[in-house]
């Protein structure tokens, strides 16, 4: 059966689309007929006006349409259409739902953090190799979905069972609308940045370290755009290939040589690096910021990229 899923974030906006059925043993898999990824920055200058504006809901607006018909083409049986912290935030979400069921006759779900966490682990775990890698490492899988507007972090095992869900109010969007003023970011932005990221992400590290079976390892997975893009730019992807991303392993010092290019540039020369959408240009820096951050604080030097996110778990959420 053709089941599809909708992902409205601070970013970006996404549509998976794919047929859902039981293997052999009974596990469900997905074959996707249809993918779509729009930057329509539904969540821009949201930490200023605390709503969405009317140009940013039109944009998004314009996007839902095509995925409903997209739906309507694809005969799909259900869908859900979720929004993550964006609606979570805006003090016009009620208004946003109403916007997007009127014009695009789509029904928009705002979920909590925690709902979000746990479909992101679910779609996550179900990628190919995901658990096999994790099995040859070790027990535990420590998934982080760094998002537009939020991060969430789950600790799991490769038996599929979920210890921790935590989220953090640290996205790319949005720490770039609070710290970066400057085209190539100066260096008290950067240090200021770095500070708060120490003390958003530290209570939230220490959680789930100390919940942590096997205190030698942490098989860490890393998802959405941030990761994946740095994934293509590490590739050096003229043409960005799911294929080829999806269990890239990245290196933090990797991570750290494309960081300090990042710094080092302004936007139109950010915009010529291969393997970075043009459109992500302005938002990957402090995305990369917060990885980093991360990675350093949990004590982990490389992660497994996925391909497989929030958009597969909806789908398994409803079948």
């Amino acid at each position: 059966m053709k089941l599809a899923a909708i992902d409205t974030g601070t970013n970006s906006t996404r549509l998976l689309i794919a047929d859902a059925f039981l293997d052999f043993n009974n596990r469900l898999r997905l074959a996707a007929v249809e993918r779509q990824m729009q930057i329509t920055r539904l969540g821009r200058n949201l930490e200023k006006t605390g709503i969405i504006s009317e140009e940013a809901a039109e944009d998004t607006l314009k996007v839902l349409k095509t995925y409903q018909t997209l739906i309507n083409k694809n005969k799909v049986a259900r869908y859900r259409a979720v929004g993550t912290r964006v609606l979570r935030q805006a003090g016009n979400s009620k208004w946003f739902k109403s916007y997007v069921k009127k014009n695009a006759d789509l029904e928009l779900e705002a979920i909590d953090w925690e709902e979000e966490a746990r479909l992101s682990y679910t779609g996550t775990i179900t990628g190919d190799n995901v658990l096999e890698h994790c099995r040859v490492k070790g027990n535990n899988i420590f998934v982080v979905d760094i998002g537009g507007g939020s991060t969430e972090f789950i600790l799991g095992n490769t038996r599929r069972d979920i210890f921790l869900v935590a989220s953090a109010d640290i996205g790319s969007v949005m720490l770039t609308e609070k710290f970066f003023k400057n085209d190539i970011p100066s260096k008290p932005e950067l240090m200021a940045l770095k500070v708060f990221l120490k003390e958003k992400i530290d209570n939230t590290l220490k959680n789930i370290l100390d919940n942590l079976k096997d205190k030698d390892f942490l098989c860490m997975v890393g998802l959405a755009g941030t990761i994946t893009t740095l994934a293509s730019i590490d590739l050096g992807l003229k043409i960005y290939d799911r294929e080829r991303i999806h269990g890239h392993i990245l290196k933090i010092q990797n991570i750290l040589g494309i960081y300090n290019k990042f710094i080092s540039l302004n936007l139109k020369e950010r915009k010529k690096i291969i393997g970075l959408e043009s459109k992500r240009a302005d938002i990957i820096t402090a995305g990369t910021a917060i990885l980093i951050e991360i990675m350093n604080m949990a004590g982990v030097q490389e992660l497994f990229v996925s391909e497989s996110d929030i958009l597969d778990g909806i789908i398994y959420s409803i079948f």
